[in-house]
């Protein structure tokens, strides 16, 4: 409680008259007068602040109530006592009874008029402002890192040797770790490969003295990530900092890659289809000429001629009805549908083979939205290739699965023969239009499939089984997809 006692007015040598002693005592301010570093007095709101009687403060030294080396937060060692100059000392830490207060000091050398040097010691006690700013400091501090975390795009703050400062939790997931395992770790060693194989040659980048950059890489997953990286100082230490931003933008280029194909396929779709439209009429009246001179062909001399033109008529034919199959327009008609479902009915038309079809695909994968009649023409494509491929007697097999690549879930299919496979240089040409190894192919079957399962917004890919013979892998959306 604050001391009600007055105070002579020969306690206060040069502090002024009646009413400035009245305002020193009634002040929220503690004031402390001090003459060779001795307290000859202390107004009663010391009291408050130190935890102690008026009385007991006074004749005890400063040191023992501002302990000023053990606690100062400035760069000065102790108070200029005595100084004609007013000096302002911010203190922190000022024990009082097994707990601290914050204080700010300042103060002012005076002289008596009988010639004394006395100096007055002003203390505000700023315990409560100094936590309520803490308070609100800890408050933007986690709304920033619940911003910070709330973020889907993962974010890394390094040092300049590559070093993890901070990270966010999209950050973490992408790698794997916790917060913990991450802090102090090299962005390289955050995973194997992409993105980080590229955030680590980045930071090493703009280490250089170079300006903040970006650039677009591709990971195992097959994600396709735009990371940017910038440089700005820790406001602390001021030390150098840099901020990795890694976009996922697998969406964006899939986009983009479906609508250069698409304009491509268009564009080739119409010329196709215009000119398998107007060779098919004189082909028709070829193979009508052909048949109305049938009876006169089949005498010795002609017979083996009029063969050779009716196979490669019906090889036109062929080759018009593929035209007219790649021009079609995309236009699809779409109900959900089961996979297997699709890839029995396919298996059913070719009972007869000598090459045996397993249908492993599960009745229980997810539906697909799907134009059932074109999805039959993709499987009835890839079953009929295999069944070219493949050694009488062996087995074509239709496999499909649940499958997470690339953020999202799958279903895939794997049409595998046992066959002699690719060639390996041929795997980036299986799909291009009039592509074919096969002595009378078109080199339109797999186009026409790569076309319609783009249509349904999947993905077709080629390749060798390690153990021998080709898998076409197709990639569809199940018709629940996240993306």
């Amino acid at each position: 409680m604050r001391s009600s006692a007055s105070v002579a007015p020969e306690v206060l040598p040069g502090l002024g008259d009646v009413l400035s002693r009245q305002i020193i005592e009634q002040s929220q301010i503690g004031t402390l007068l001090i003459e060779n570093h001795i307290i000859t007095y202390a107004n009663p709101r010391c009291e408050e602040i130190f935890s102690r009687p008026v009385e007991e403060l006074i004749g005890m030294s400063l040191e023992d109530v501002l302990p000023f080396q053990c606690h100062r937060t400035d760069s000065c060692h102790s108070p200029r006592l005595g100084c004609d100059l007013s000096v302002f000392s911010p203190i922190h830490g000022v024990p009082v009874k097994e707990s601290c207060r914050d204080v700010e000091i300042q103060t002012t050398a005076l002289h008596t008029p009988d010639g004394r040097k006395v100096t007055v010691i002003s203390i505000l006690d700023v315990t409560d402002r100094n936590r309520r700013v803490e308070r609100a400091r800890d408050t933007l501090v986690e709304e920033w890192r619940g911003t910070f975390n709330a973020l889907s795009t993962p974010i890394v703050i390094t040092r300049k040797d590559g070093t993890v400062a901070r990270v966010n939790r999209a950050a973490c997931e992408l790698c794997g770790l916790s917060e913990k395992e991450v802090i102090g770790v090299n962005v390289a060693n955050l995973g194997p490969g992409e993105p980080w194989r590229t955030a680590a040659q980045m930071v090493k980048y703009i280490s250089d003295e170079r300006a903040g950059t970006s650039t677009e890489t591709r990971d195992d997953a097959g994600r396709t990530w735009d990371i940017s990286i910038s440089s700005f100082s820790a406001p602390r230490d001021r030390s150098e900092r840099y901020i990795l931003v890694l976009w996922n933008i697998t969406g964006t280029v899939e986009l983009q890659e479906s609508l250069r194909r698409s304009e491509t396929m268009s564009a080739m779709g119409k010329i196709v289809a215009g000119v398998a439209h107007e060779v098919r009429n004189p082909l028709f009246g070829i193979s009508a000429t052909l048949d109305a001179f049938a009876e006169e062909l089949n005498r010795p001399g002609y017979r083996e001629c009029a063969a050779a033109l009716g196979s490669e008529v019906k090889r036109l034919t062929e080759l018009m009805q593929d035209l007219l199959e790649y021009g079609k327009p995309s236009a699809l008609h779409i109900e959900k549908g089961n996979l297997h479902d699709v890839v029995e009915e396919v298996v059913r038309r070719h009972a007869q083979s000598e090459i045996t079809i397993d249908n492993a695909v599960p009745p229980e994968l997810p539906p697909l939205l799907m134009d059932r009649g074109r999805l039959i023409q993709v499987f009835e494509n890839l079953i009929g290739n295999a069944e070219q491929h493949t050694p009488p007697g062996s087995t074509v097999r239709v496999i499909g699965s649940i499958l997470d690549y690339g953020s999202r879930q799958w279903i895939e299919c794997r049409v595998e023969d046992t066959g002699h496979g690719f060639n390996s240089e041929d795997l980036d040409r299986v799909f291009d239009p009039f592509f074919t190894r096969r002595e009378g192919g078109t080199g339109l079957g797999l186009s026409i499939v790569e076309r319609i399962v783009h249509d349904h917004s999947g993905r077709v890919s080629a390749g060798n089984r390690p153990e021998g013979g080709a898998v076409i892998r197709i990639l569809l959306p199940p018709a629940e997809s996240k993306a």
